[in-house]
């Protein structure tokens, strides 16, 4: 009967330490394809920084015109003003026709030059948000390659007492061996949580950039129903 037993017991000990090496060989892929997706993220935020970064340059030279734009259309907008002042007095006369063409003209300038101004400025604020995600994906990605080291790290300790146990070991070195991989254990959920606290600022930068992107098509649907004289 004791004999039984002891078989019983180490069939039991034999399915869990083949579940320990089946989950470390799990881990082991895990590892593997995290660490792809990780340099091949690096790689993409990369290039998303670098597209985010000259957008922003190129917003800020937009505002710059638009604003160069505004300062022509108001120094129009005097011109015109003081003709029809001269005409008023009859002090020199010009075209009605040709003043009316020319207020219609500097107005519609006027007003497509201040709203030329908010759509860059939001352009602005698009590309700087892009910029920060950007930024925020790198972090992610970083922060993925981690999560695999750590994922690498727990399969080999998974392995080693596997190791350990088939080989018959003191129960002294299989207790340690088992303490290793319990201690990776928690320090790949430390990892996950960290991915997951950047995936949700991820969604919050992503969810401000969707706000932004609507405001700047409302404000290019309003600029297009400006009538043009």
């Amino acid at each position: 009967m004791e004999l039984e037993k002891n078989n019983l017991i180490d069939g039991e000990i034999m399915t869990d330490i083949n579940e320990i090496e089946a989950i470390a060989h799990e881990n082991l892929d895990l590892a593997k394809y995290q660490k792809n997706l990780a340099i091949d993220l690096q790689r993409m935020s990369k290039l998303e920084l670098d597209r985010a970064k000259a957008r922003n340059n190129l917003m800020k030279k937009e505002i710059d015109t638009a604003k160069a734009r505004l300062e022509v259309a108001e120094t129009n907008r005097v011109i015109v003003d003081k003709k029809i002042d001269n005409n008023k007095s009859n002090t020199l006369r010009f075209s009605d026709d040709e003043l009316n063409n020319e207020k219609e003209y500097s107005d519609y300038n006027e007003k497509i030059a201040k709203i030329q101004i908010k759509i860059a400025e939001l352009g602005q604020q698009i590309s700087e948000v892009e910029r920060d995600l950007a930024s925020t994906n790198q972090e992610l990605a970083n922060a993925k390659m981690n999560l695999a080291k750590v994922v690498e790290k727990l399969s080999k300790d998974q392995f080693k007492y596997v190791k350990l146990c088939k080989e018959g070991a003191s129960d002294q070195k299989i207790e340690n061996a088992k303490k290793e991989y319990e201690n990776q254990e928690s320090l790949v959920e430390e990892e996950k949580k960290a991915v997951m606290q950047i995936h949700a600022d991820i969604r919050q930068k992503e969810n401000n950039l969707t706000d932004l992107k609507k405001q700047q098509s409302e404000l290019l649907l309003e600029r297009d129903k400006i009538r043009h004289p």
